[in-house]
């Protein structure tokens, strides 16, 4: 679990807690904010199983979670066209 609390004010995150903790959600937040402008969507329990996978091994970033081990409700591997 991370041990960290955020918060907002105005246009502004407020991350407080754990030096380790506080630049793994600035990275989660990146990797995030990166992912949605390209187009990805979540749904909360996606968002909530890879925020646990990254807070259990920090080395794993949500783009890792979202883009190389994610599956669809089939249980095959999601793929993406490479660009031409």
């Amino acid at each position: 679990m991370l041990d960290v609390s955020i918060g907002a004010r105005g246009n502004e995150l407020l991350i407080d807690g754990d030096p380790k903790d506080i630049a793994t959600v600035e990275d989660i937040l990146r990797d995030f904010s990166e992912l949605f402008d390209e187009g990805s969507t979540f749904t909360d329990k996606e968002l909530k199983d890879a925020f646990k996978q990254i807070a259990e091994d920090r080395a794993y970033s949500l783009k890792d979670y979202f883009l190389k081990a994610r599956f669809n409700p089939a249980g095959k591997k999601q793929v993406a066209p490479k660009n031409c």
